[in-house]
């Protein structure tokens, strides 16, 4: 039996190390993160990962917009202030070039994003 492109989802497996915004925008396709609740740090330094994510629809397609971070464990995840913003993903000017992003894109494919 054949699937539609809408039915299967596609898997993105994120980095070990990856930090910085992320973004997955979808105009018919299902959207899948997940997010494990505790992740062991790759460099062996004890550190924490902080994973968020915000749905938004606006028209015409939904958009799903986090970020994920290591921090030391004994910093508190509410004392580190988050950086994603619609400039991260190129609608404003004021975005770094150089500042690492994920930005997945989907027209009726579905999407399974791993951290």
């Amino acid at each position: 039996m054949l699937r539609s492109p809408s039915e299967t989802l596609m898997p993105v497996h994120a980095h070990a190390l990856y930090q910085g915004p992320y973004q997955i925008t979808s105009d018919l396709g299902q959207v899948k993160v997940d997010i494990p609740p505790t992740t062991e740090d790759p460099t062996g330094q004890g550190r924490v990962r902080d994973i968020s994510l915000e749905k938004q629809g606006r028209l015409g397609s939904q958009v799903w917009r986090g970020e994920a971070r290591w921090r030391e464990p004994d910093v508190q995840a509410q004392d580190i202030v988050s950086a994603v913003a619609e400039d991260d993903f190129g609608v404003g000017t004021q975005r770094r070039r150089d500042q690492p992003r994920m930005d997945i894109k989907t027209s009726v494919g579905s999407v399974h994003l791993v951290f």
